[in-house]
């Protein structure tokens, strides 16, 4: 994992100032790895909103508007990131398919499910930004697959 100190205090890109600000919801049961991406997320000027847990996220998506992205550990103690999205679409069916759900993973591949791809853990922070923009920009796809992670 970088060292935050050593990061850039400036964003990798530069947002339009009359869009609204892009809501993430990020899910990770290691705390230090959940404030690495929140602290770079917010430094791009998204809204983050953070998780330790699936079960602790199910009740903050039940409590919010719809996120523009939701970014997801895959291997949690209790419930993991398969378990959080059938629970999330049984609960909570608008927000499982509307919004798009990426895996955060050291796993190379993920199986089938209703997330529309994977970062692989660990990622340099420029990748991890790279990759967030690329999937909240992305249309939510209607199928699932396998398919294998971004480095």
């Amino acid at each position: 994992m970088e060292n935050l100190s050593a990061l850039p205090l400036r964003p990798f890109f530069s947002p339009s100032p009359n869009l609204r600000k892009q809501s993430i919801v990020l899910i990770d049961d290691c705390r230090s790895i959940l404030e690495f991406h929140k602290t770079l997320l917010e430094l791009e000027h998204y809204e983050v909103l953070t998780a330790e847990s699936g079960a602790e996220a199910l009740t903050l998506l039940s409590h919010i508007s719809s996120p523009d992205l939701i970014l997801l550990d895959m291997q949690m103690d209790g419930m993991d990131g398969i378990e959080f999205l059938i629970q999330l679409e049984k609960n909570q069916p608008y927000v499982s398919k509307n919004v798009p759900v990426v895996f955060l993973t050291s796993l190379k591949s993920v199986p089938e499910s209703k997330a529309i791809g994977c970062i692989q853990k660990p990622t340099n922070a420029k990748k991890f930004i790279t990759s967030v923009r690329h999937y909240i920009d992305m249309e939510v796809p209607k199928h699932s697959k396998t398919f294998s992670c971004t480095p």
